[in-house]
């Protein structure tokens, strides 16, 4: 693909050795003559690799920066007119000399500055493209015998001489080897670096290598003229615009980025500044008390970092909570004691363990992570502060006496099977008990009737009854449910050996065959850990108990753990608010077992063996009666839930409302 330059109207083409990835347009470019010292194919230079993709029907040319992460050009990892780059699993990296015999790495991350960029026959790539044609590929595993050349914090000035090295074609016509030539800064215009006689089809992502202790690369290979080889006017893509993405990408990997980090200070702000291993030591914890933000262990990233952390929503900062002025963090008041439990690292997988705080709520349905710990008051007791209730909420269910209560938000489906979330819709609430709440109940929630649900939609499956809505995929139904035909389901999509009522409830290439997922194999091989085939479906080997099914303590549970239910011990799950779960997959209900909130089959057992409360939030409830209000209302708080399980019970065997189709 070929493009035309505005200003000069010289043809440029794009440096790789294939249509699948071109550079662009860079506007007018005046260059004058090279000067140049030598050209040859080179032996040396191992930190120089090629970029293959799709199994080498595109070559690039690449550097290895880290251990692990190598650099190239943005159009020789992401095609024009593609919003991402290409998938990892199609890209391979090759160290050697020629790339015929390069030993191949596999990559399991790519990142490319953002943006699309546009390429047609006619005009080739857009000038989208220039300036940022940068890119990063990290490799599954470190290679530990070459030494990488460090990325330049500083630009190069006009005048300067650098190495270049790639895998292009050389100017006699052959191709695939790996050719070094030195060149000369003719000139820096935004963010590319302008030179000549240094690029050949192939040559897209190969460095511009400042000579130095220690060597430097400075460029990134972008474009040149098209139909000469070498260019006449070439275009290197500058890296010290974009250390953000780089060292994001080295982080990320566990490598530091820095030459010299003996020197540098831990600094707070989420960054293993010394490249110790420990990331913001000596700073201070969660709910730890502060003046300003700098002296939060994990507060906000270095400006050049902040477009590429990948952990926004967990930066700490110095703010005032229910405990002082201390540092915290935004959290889900939903789950008070698992929202702030750790902190997401910026640039990895991995977190840091936070120890004595929850998330207190906040004068909206908001929460900040606070100093205190659950203390033991069951749910239903009465208490006066979140810190003495196992559930790590304290509120007033609506007759003036605040108790321990589990923590809810509307249409989320946190609430045990006899209670429901009183709260007004997309607020935060308590669950208290169903039978008192006058409010219409939310999505998931148990229901009667479709008067019962604010969506007036009430729906049964496998003897649950519960508040659903008309979908027609997933996303319209929220976290926690998914839909189920033209209906929104509790829980999310079953995975091999989770609940189901039907094939709709079951994860891709599963299938619902007696209330459980199964998946199709013809081997063994074909199945998970813990499962065999039985010529026709992976079942679960001997030992191994389905979810929801008594087990004794030898027995291993393929879901969840095994506990008493009340009629013995099955195994089961956290739903609702416990550890974030929500609602239960198909089949299940939500129980509360004493203080725990677990998953069981409607049958089993009575409807839980411990109170069933909750108050506050917003919406009305049922708290007077014609004679004595606190008494009563503390009858219905002990008596009134198992009488509403009791009436669900008879009604559900006998309601079984039609199904409504989609476009009523």
């Amino acid at each position: 693909m070929r493009l035309v330059v505005a200003s000069s109207l010289v043809l440029l083409s794009a440096a790789c050795a294939s249509d699948v990835a071109e550079a662009g347009d860079f506007g007018g470019v005046g260059n004058t003559a090279a000067e140049i010292v030598g050209g040859a194919p080179t032996d040396g230079e191992p930190a120089v690799v090629v970029v293959k993709v799709f199994g080498g029907i595109g070559l690039c040319t690449g550097t290895l920066i880290s251990p692990s992460v190598v650099l190239t050009a943005k159009h020789c990892v992401q095609a024009a007119g593609a919003a991402r780059p290409y998938p990892a699993s199609g890209i391979q990296v090759g160290f050697g000399a020629d790339t015929d015999t390069t030993i191949d790495h596999a990559v399991r991350d790519v990142r490319t500055t953002p943006g699309v960029y546009t390429s047609t026959p006619e005009a080739g790539l857009g000038g989208a493209l220039i300036g940022i044609d940068v890119a990063t590929v990290t490799l599954r595993e470190p290679i530990t015998d070459v030494d990488a050349i460090r990325v330049g914090r500083e630009r190069p000035t006009p005048g300067q001489d650098f190495t270049a090295v790639g895998f292009g074609e050389r100017p006699e016509g052959e191709t695939g080897d790996k050719y070094t030539t030195t060149a000369r800064v003719r000139s820096i215009i935004g963010d590319v670096l302008n030179t000549s006689m240094t690029i050949c089809p192939g040559d897209s992502g190969g460095p511009a290598i400042i000579e130095g202790s220690p060597r430097i690369v400075v460029g990134v290979a972008s474009f040149g003229i098209r139909d000469q080889c070498p260019s006449s006017s070439d275009g290197y893509n500058l890296v010290e615009p974009f250390l953000g993405l780089i060292e994001a990408s080295i982080i990320g990997a566990g490598e530091c980025p820095y030459d010299s980090p003996a020197g540098r200070t831990e600094d707070c702000n989420s960054v293993d500044d010394d490249c110790d291993g420990t990331i913001d030591e000596g700073c201070k914890a969660v709910g730890e008390a502060c003046v300003e933000d700098a002296e939060c262990a994990f507060s906000a990233l270095p400006p050049h970092l902040e477009a590429y952390g990948n952990a926004p929503d967990a930066i700490i900062f110095c703010g005032d909570t229910g405990a002082g002025r201390a540092c915290t963090r935004r959290c889900d008041p939903s789950s008070p004691a698992t929202s702030c439990r750790e902190v997401p690292h910026a640039f990895d997988a991995g977190s840091t363990p936070t120890d004595g705080v929850y998330c207190a709520q906040g004068p909206e349905c908001d929460g900040l992570c606070t100093a205190g710990s659950a203390g033991t008051t069951s749910v239903g007791e009465p208490c006066t502060d979140d810190t003495e209730c196992a559930s790590l909420r304290c509120d007033d269910p609506g007759d003036g006496v605040p108790r321990c209560l589990s923590a809810c938000v509307t249409d989320a489906g946190l609430c045990a099977v006899t209670e429901a979330c009183a709260a007004l819709p997309g607020e935060c609430g308590s669950c208290i008990a169903a039978a008192i709440l006058s409010a219409p109940r939310g999505l998931g929630e148990a229901c009667d009737d479709d008067s019962a649900c604010r969506s007036g939609e009430c729906d049964e499956g496998a003897g649950v009854t519960y508040c659903s809505a008309a979908c027609a995929q997933d996303v319209e139904c929220g976290r926690g449910f998914h839909c189920r035909e033209t209906r929104c389901v509790p829980g999310d999509r079953s995975g091999t050996a989770e609940t189901c009522i039907a094939d709709g409830d079951c994860s891709f290439g599963e299938r619902c065959e007696a209330g459980f997922c199964v998946h199709p194999c013809t081997r063994d091989e074909s199945c998970a850990d813990d499962f065999t085939c039985d010529g026709r479906v992976c079942v679960p080997s001997p030992g191994n108990v389905l979810l929801g099914e008594r087990c004794a303590p030898e027995d291993t549970c393929i879901h969840g753990t095994c506990v008493d239910v009340g009629d013995g011990s099955r195994c089961t799950v956290a739903c609702g608010a416990a550890d974030a779960a929500g609602p239960c997959t198909p089949r299940l209900e939500c129980r509360r077992v004493e203080d725990d909130l677990l998953c069981v089959l409607p049958e089993v057992g009575a409807e839980g063996t411990g109170p069933h409360l909750g108050g506050g939030g917003g919406c009305s409830v049922t708290t007077k009666s014609p004679t004595n209000p606190k008494s009563d209302f503390a009858a219905m708080l002990a008596l009134g839930i198992a009488s509403f399980g009791a009436v669900q019970r008879r009604r559900r065997r006998r309601h079984r409302r039609p199904r409504r189709r989609s476009g009523r």
